[in-house]
């Protein structure tokens, strides 16, 4: 690779303008893991479903004009590279989310191999998938990687099931990222997902979900805590108050700070994924809906509990030794569960070493990543 100017293509990823911020983060952190493997003069765009770099959209018009118009937009955008990093957004390899998002995830790997181009699969959950044409498309796709890194054990093992073991088994891309040098200025920082929040999400009852979001609020403000309130999705501006934008943290956000006045709470909507990085890394303790606030916090050396809602959160919590955890999908208010943990241990002091062994843990998974990508002949 010395001397060479790779060209790659990171796929399903937005640096600048993603309104979740897990998204930039795993932007960034992918950008960073093909920069430590093939140097920093590598050259990268990133390409979400909608124009990313460029103004080709991946998403459903964009395959409608490469089948059907005698177009080739997406195939035209692909062959500028010589290699395709695919991310699947962190956790969109699996029908879970539907079909159509399998399949415009699957289309734009199967334009890239026709062209002959390597496709490589990043950090990311692989699965589940739950209907047979999921499973066909999932097991076709891996098998013709040139390089599969499972994000976590459970999706190494998935993919040995659909018929192509993993090369590596890595962690979250948000470890590539820096750490943010910041004093701890806050007590108890809350991010709560707006995914979640509203009725028909297809995660968790949501009524459940926030009375148990309340209780801990009144908790935590009983015990004289400082509790601040950060969002994690933030949509088109940290103003938008829009309650049909269901998968976004904001408007959560303002009617909590609503419900609870008089100034008890601090609402904070990030501009950036620094200021969220830095706002994550100032608390002593986060609790978090969204993984990748989470992530963020433990990677920015805060401990945090997972308030976890899918199958993403815990082995890739677990293979970082991080037991801290709960599932909300279980019987009983997450309360119940949160408010031991509260009390268990004091996650002021004593935590730094706990903190350092994940992110120690989670950059040797990386490392494995780096050496299974430099063995790609690019």
């Amino acid at each position: 690779m010395t001397g060479l100017r790779v060209k790659v293509l990171i796929l399903w990823a937005n640096s600048v303008n993603a309104p979740n911020l897990g998204v930039r983060a795993l932007s960034e952190g992918a950008a960073a893991l093909i920069k430590e493997t093939w140097g920093e003069d590598t050259q990268v765009a990133f390409q979400d479903f909608g124009a990313g770099s460029s103004d080709v959209s991946f998403g459903k018009s964009g395959v409608f004009l490469e089948l059907f118009s005698g177009r080739h937009p997406i195939s035209a955008r692909l062959s500028e590279f010589d290699l395709i990093f695919d991310t699947g957004a962190g956790d969109s390899f699996t029908d879970i989310y539907g079909l159509k998002r399998t399949v415009q995830v699957t289309f734009a790997q199967s334009r890239a191999h026709r062209l002959n181009i390597p496709v490589v699969m990043g950090p990311q959950t692989i699965g589940p998938f739950r209907t047979r044409l999921g499973r066909q498309l999932g097991s076709k796709s891996l098998r013709r990687m040139s390089v599969v890194i499972a994000r976590d054990s459970a999706s190494m093992e998935a993919s040995a099931r659909l018929g192509r073991s993993a090369d590596a088994l890595a962690s979250d891309l948000v470890f590539m990222l820096p750490t943010p040098e910041v004093d701890k200025t806050r007590d108890i920082v809350l991010n709560v997902s707006g995914l979640l929040w509203w009725r028909g999400n297809a995660h968790v009852d949501y009524r459940r979900y926030r009375k148990s979001v309340y209780l801990t609020i009144e908790h935590l403000l009983s015990e004289g805590r400082g509790v601040s309130l950060v969002a994690h999705v933030v949509g088109d501006s940290c103003g938008l108050t829009d309650r049909r934008a269901i998968d976004n943290d904001v408007p959560v956000l303002r009617h909590l700070e609503s419900r609870f006045a008089c100034g008890s709470l601090e609402a904070i909507c990030p501009s950036s994924l620094l200021d969220a990085r830095r706002v994550l890394s100032s608390a002593r303790l986060v609790v978090g809906g969204r993984m990748h606030a989470c992530l963020n916090s433990i990677s920015s050396g805060t401990p945090a509990i997972a308030t976890a809602y899918s199958r993403k959160f815990g082995p890739l919590l677990r293979d970082l030794g991080w037991p801290h955890s709960i599932d909300i999908e279980g019987d009983g208010e997450f309360f119940d569960k949160l408010r031991p943990m509260l009390h268990e241990l004091d996650w002021g002091r004593g935590m730094d070493d706990v903190v350092s062994s994940a992110n120690a843990r989670a950059k040797e998974k990386l490392s494995d990543a780096v050496a299974a990508l430099r063995r790609l002949k690019v």
